[in-house]
């Protein structure tokens, strides 16, 4: 849907959040490889509203965007308002939240980059274990990650809703 020379933005955390700063890091990378011209990255400090406010001055100022990626989904979620009347418009988020999934079903938010939190518990305890063994583990172990679009997200979330009835855990109310 994209192509090289696109203009593109980037809706990220507060300045100097590890999990932020690293988030914007990769997708300029990939953006720049892709042949995307970033043309704004601005903090919205995972705000929803705030994000509504960034996207809508980054579109002021280039009514021809084409793309917008926030470090997560409630900023992804609030650019996507600010751009909705927009035509191909690219909007990924990062944490494949319940709202994001919502959004993708409905043909909105294009994406989001999911963790996989059952595989990220099940490696903290190998860790934890590990260490109570006395053993050393990596500072940093990178986990595998999904890309939700409309073709994968109505089964990550029913396998994921199956997972959480599954432990017992209730959400919500």
């Amino acid at each position: 849907k994209l192509k090289a020379g696109d203009k593109a933005a980037i809706i990220r955390g507060a300045v100097g959040q590890t999990v932020h700063d690293d988030r914007e890091a990769g997708a300029e990378e990939a953006m720049k490889a892709a042949g995307l011209e970033i043309v704004a990255v601005q903090p919205a400090d995972s705000d929803r509203g705030k994000a509504v406010d960034v996207a809508e001055n980054i579109i002021q100022s280039n009514p021809d965007i084409k793309a917008f990626y926030a470090t997560n989904d409630e900023m992804a979620l609030g650019a996507y308002q600010a751009a909705a009347n927009l035509t191909d418009v690219v909007v990924v988020g990062f944490d494949g939240t319940f709202n994001a999934m919502d959004s993708i079903s409905n043909g909105e938010m294009s994406a989001s980059v999911a963790q996989l939190p059952v595989e990220e518990g099940y490696q903290g305890v190998i860790n934890a274990v590990k260490i109570l063994d006395g053993e050393t583990v990596e500072k940093e172990q990178p986990l595998d990650v999904v890309v939700l679009n409309e073709e994968n997200v109505a089964d990550f979330r029913t396998d994921l809703e199956a997972r959480i009835a599954e432990s017992g855990v209730k959400l919500g109310n």
